[in-house]
């Protein structure tokens, strides 16, 4: 359904349990979005996962910290060209970098399988929020900035990927003819998320139930894969 439909429906149906009681569209439209967000960031795991963009920076050497694009709860997964301080080994890759990082982020441990094209030379960050019990590399939040730890033992241009769900809209009457930036598959939970905190009695109870019967379905869709994975898969 394009935004549009979802309005009439939430029009029909609240008007259906109480003729008396009215919406404006802009507070229809300010509910709409409200559901929407917190049901992806919730629940939309694999549509998380499957509609970030990237963001790329240069690594510094010695600066452990780099702007966020995004919210952190819209952050879906970090990747660094290694090169890290405390894990040099010797080692050179074809791609021309000394291998600074042959360990695996699960473990913490040291690593035979060196790199043999410039892929290869990319690994994901696991998240730790300042976890004094994990040893191995890491990227944290502070202060509107993703920190990276330990700090890049050298500039690396491009070095840094980010790759994270975009920050949707609030949803205006000039996207009544578009879509809502929800799976499109599940619309009417949008529609019984809002009715279910309009309509009172016992239609309220009714709407709360159609809509945690539609969340189900969309949680079951949508459970995706693992938000955070600590080894390396590339």
């Amino acid at each position: 359904m394009i935004l549009r439909d979802v309005v009439e429906e939430i029009t029909e149906r609240m008007n259906w349990a109480n003729p008396d009681y009215a919406l404006s569209m802009q507070s229809i439209l300010r509910k709409i979005t409200q559901v929407r967000d917190d049901l992806i960031r919730n629940y939309g795991g694999a549509q998380r996962q499957s509609e970030p963009i990237v963001t790329q920076y240069d690594l510094i050497k010695d600066k452990s910290q780099y702007p966020l694009p995004c919210p952190p709860g819209n952050v879906v997964d970090v990747d660094v060209k290694g090169l890290w301080y405390g894990y040099y080994y010797g080692y050179f890759c074809e791609c021309q970098e000394n291998w600074q990082q042959p360990m695996t982020y699960n473990t913490g441990t040291p690593t035979d399988d060196m790199p043999t094209d410039d892929k290869k030379c990319w690994f994901r960050m696991p998240y730790r929020q300042f976890d004094e019990h994990y040893f191995g590399p890491y990227y944290y939040f502070l202060s509107g900035t993703i920190g990276l730890m330990p700090k890049p033992c050298q500039d690396v241009p491009g070095g840094l990927k980010i790759f994270h769900i975009p920050v949707l809209a609030p949803l205006t009457v000039e996207d009544l003819n578009g879509p809502t930036g929800f799976d499109p598959n599940y619309d009417m939970v949008l529609v019984f998320g809002v009715l279910k905190d309009v309509v009172t009695g016992a239609q309220a109870a009714e709407f709360n139930e159609k809509y945690k019967q539609w969340v189900y379905e969309y949680k079951t869709a949508n459970s995706g894969w693992e938000r955070y994975v600590v080894h390396e898969r590339w």
